[in-house]
């Protein structure tokens, strides 16, 4: 069954083999060293950016690594880049300009970046739900790397990092912050309908129930029953990859990601079964149907949790 596929696959099995990496793609041309997916969308239960702005909201110290691996997908193609270049800083406009230039990337018909969403709509069939997300992720963040390089960000994770920075900031305090967090709600629905096929708007779950569905998979997160399979699976990959001397453990932290999505997403699909969603369509329909409540403060507040947590067992903290 599903479950034991995810359980079972392997890193090279759960990892994109992207059509964005074989087009120097995104999510870009080498922009993340070995970065999770938004720590795992999988710890966030909806969309990647949930569990970011939970942590930061509710001021769950997580590290500059740790943010991002949550952004960068491990074989995104974007280089690591320098963070201490000087970053220039954008007017609401000017982050919707970006935001809506990359939104084109991803919908007119005949660019690079439509079609290979498409064709991650048309794997269906042959990859994991969590590999096709991963790779509309990938050419998400493409897009945002060329459409704000023209604004002055470095193509590079560093360039991407603090232009999400910038956007998410200015969505939560800006006085034009609705427009800004109405766009992020067009992003998912373009990401999930062209590239997994999913329609946002057909899809919906009344909040309480998104709460209570929450609840239980971060309650879950954070059994010691399941926080020793972490345990078990962390010391493997320590064994297969021993800290670096230069302290760049790039390759063991992706390693870490991989093996926590291998037991995350089982846990996960095993909750959203009870409540109705079974299968990898049911894992689709609810993370789409979250995403409506993605600004709730107790969905926030329990998946900063949650994630901090699952993060700290999982030795991912520096």
């Amino acid at each position: 069954d599903i479950a034991a596929r995810y359980k079972t696959n392997n890193m090279a099995n759960l990892m994109l083999r992207s059509l964005v990496r074989g087009n120097t793609r995104l999510f870009l041309p080498r922009i993340a060293r070995g970065g999770n997916i938004k720590a795992l969308q999988a710890a966030s239960c909806s969309s990647l950016s949930m569990s970011i702005k939970a942590n930061s909201k509710y001021n769950i110290k997580i590290t500059r690594t740790q943010q991002q691996q949550m952004l960068i997908p491990q074989n995104s193609h974007l280089s690591t880049g320098n963070s201490q270049v000087e970053m220039p800083q954008l007017s609401v406009e000017d982050l919707l300009d970006i935001h809506n230039s990359a939104i084109r990337l991803l919908t007119l018909p005949n660019t690079v970046l439509s079609r290979q969403l498409e064709a991650i709509k048309n794997s269906a069939g042959d990859k994991l739900v969590i590999q096709r997300w991963h790779e509309c992720i990938s050419v998400w963040i493409m897009a945002v790397s060329h459409s704000a390089s023209l604004y002055g960000f470095p193509p590079d994770v560093s360039g991407v990092e603090a232009y999400t920075q910038q956007f998410d900031e200015k969505a939560r305090s800006d006085p034009r912050a609705q427009e800004l967090q109405d766009a992020v709600m067009d992003r998912w629905k373009i990401i999930f309908k062209n590239g997994m096929g999913v329609d946002m708007d057909h899809e919906s779950i009344e909040l309480e129930t998104a709460r209570n569905i929450v609840r239980e998979q971060c309650n879950k997160m954070q059994e010691e029953s399941f926080l020793k399979q972490v345990d078990e699976a962390m010391a493997l990959v320590d064994n297969e990859y021993p800290e670096e001397p230069t302290g760049d453990n790039a390759k063991r932290n992706a390693a870490k990601q991989e093996k926590l999505l291998g037991i995350l997403m089982p846990l996960q699909m095993d909750v959203y079964e009870k409540h109705g969603y079974p299968g990898e369509e049911g894992y689709l329909k609810l993370q789409a149907s979250l995403l409506h409540h993605q600004a709730d403060e107790t969905i926030m507040y329990n998946i900063a949790v949650a994630t901090t947590i699952l993060f700290r067992r999982a030795g991912l903290t520096a």
